[in-house]
């Protein structure tokens, strides 16, 4: 146990060394008096504007994750949840801080790890469904784009439309593919390890909250995804016209899609 903690300490003792040594790399680079010019031309009302909108994304988040609870846990609730859970995923690496929706759900309503990670999961499809839908509207919308961006897309919506169909089969065919894992782990002798029958047990309940969710409220969920890109996208959009540069709205929203 102290090897492993020992090891976590490390592993993040190297992380803060990496993330100093970026950031000083990053400062050498950038000169303080343009810096500073540049946030002197910063207009306030669009910093309270760009903060209103992020603020409605979060509750748009919690929103989603009413849906797709089947409105069992309140929107007021899941708004805590939802700033605690966005916060972990800025501090902590490798996306670690997805766990701590898991845990507060389970810990103050109850739920599941199973609700939790199907819930969480198909969030995060939608996430990728949306960002894929807007980055396919804003390059059909943008203008000059270079030419190899122009032969590409059709290309790009083809693969997206794959991404898109695999999921919404990840999603409703579940129970097949653990079926199908648990029988190659049978075939390889491994059905008897503790860890993996643990494993097992989560994904089963994940397929029965998956199977639970109802059309209707994948669609509602889809809806409300789209909306939250939109308003983050709306975000960005706001802050570059704060800083005084001028740059057309769908360019904004396919730079934006391209690097979510």
């Amino acid at each position: 146990m102290m090897t492993f903690l020992k090891k976590q300490l490390l592993l993040k003792l190297i992380a803060v060394i990496i993330t100093i040594a970026l950031v000083a790399l990053l400062l050498s680079q950038i000169n303080a008096a343009d810096v500073m010019d540049m946030l002197a031309k910063i207009k306030p009302a669009y910093l309270v504007i760009g903060f209103v909108l992020y603020a409605i994304s979060y509750l748009l988040r919690a929103l989603r994750f009413h849906i797709l609870l089947n409105k069992k846990v309140g929107i007021k609730e899941l708004f805590s949840i939802v700033s605690v859970h966005n916060m972990a995923l800025n501090i902590f690496p490798a996306r670690s801080g997805e766990l701590s929706y898991i845990y507060l759900l389970k810990k103050r309503h109850n739920k599941t790890v199973g609700e939790g990670a199907t819930t969480l999961l198909t969030a995060r499809m939608l996430d990728i469904i949306s960002i894929s839908l807007l980055y396919l509207i804003s390059m059909m919308f943008s203008h000059d784009l270079p030419e190899i961006m122009v032969k590409i897309l059709p290309i790009v919506s083809f693969l997206i439309f794959l991404v898109i169909l695999a999921l919404l089969m990840f999603i409703y065919y579940s129970r097949g593919f653990i079926e199908r894992l648990r029988g190659i782990s049978v075939y390889l002798k491994l059905n008897e390890m503790y860890a993996l029958n643990y494993i097992f047990r989560k994904m089963d309940e994940m397929a029965e909250s998956f199977s639970r969710i109802q059309l209707g409220q994948f669609i509602r969920s889809a809806l409300v995804s789209v909306v939250i890109w939109i308003i983050l996208y709306s975000v960005n959009y706001t802050l570059i016209i704060a800083m005084g540069i001028e740059l057309p709205f769908e360019t904004v929203f396919l730079a934006s899609t391209f690097f979510s």
